[in-house]
């Protein structure tokens, strides 16, 4: 299981690295002479002096070189993600989930087997935890431990007339004390997976309203006494 998960979560931050690969390459080499000729005018006193009161054309030479030292500093990141994905350090919060869940690694090896794929984009079902690989900071939550559950489905319209969606699952986890949220490819499976736990899951309260955000924020005792009930299915 974690040989795959290391594959999967390596295989992610591939695609950014290379991304930043491409970028940075293309400011170094294209910005490199410009940057070396704006280098010169700095280190000699004529050309520096001849900026004097003349901030537009400073600011001409300064942008090559901030570009050029942008296109290393690129390189730099996406070599260091490189190594680190190679070593699985993309994991580490992962091994530390199943680490203070207590389960054993061949329970987990069992539980991720045969854990149900909610999204194409790396997210499951088990019934130990939820495995979230859709980053490249891969997470196991424990379902022992999930107290809230509801989905959070956005429209953000573009200029374009195409409207971006954010398809959310947001989880409050006992212990945790910031939200956690998993990001879904589709919004049929964003509300599969609420259906899911709902059915799997009768500690778990789902849905969401106004009054249960008051009721977990303000009086947590009183909320910890609606889990094993469900609650309507509302969308943020």
């Amino acid at each position: 299981m974690l040989q795959e998960l290391k594959k999967k979560s390596f295989q992610s931050s591939l695609k950014l690295t290379i991304f930043l690969t491409i970028i940075g390459l293309i400011l170094v080499v294209f910005f490199t002479r410009n940057a070396l000729y704006a280098i010169t005018g700095f280190t000699d006193p004529a050309q520096f002096d001849a900026f004097d009161g003349k901030p537009d054309e400073l600011l001409n030479r300064c942008y090559p070189i901030l570009l050029f030292i942008g296109g290393i500093a690129l390189l730099g990141i996406a070599v260091y993600r490189l190594i680190k994905g190679a070593r699985g350090g993309f994991l580490r919060s992962l091994m530390r989930d199943i680490a203070n869940a207590g389960y054993t690694e061949s329970a987990i090896d069992s539980d991720y087997a045969g854990a149900k794929i909610m999204d194409k984009w790396g997210i499951r079902l088990g019934q130990l935890m939820i495995y979230d690989i859709s980053s490249t900071k891969a997470r196991a939550i424990p379902n022992t431990k999930i107290l809230w559950a509801y989905t959070d489905l956005q429209s953000y319209p573009t200029k374009y007339g195409r409207d971006i969606h954010v398809n959310t699952l947001v989880l409050h986890v006992e212990g945790e004390a910031k939200e956690y949220r998993m990001v879904f490819s589709e919004k049929a499976n964003a509300t599969q997976m609420l259906q899911q736990i709902n059915e799997k899951f009768p500690w778990v309260v789902t849905g969401y309203s106004e009054k249960l955000k008051k009721l977990f924020n303000q009086n947590r005792a009183e909320f910890m006494q609606l889990r094993y009930h469900t609650c309507e299915h509302l969308p943020l």
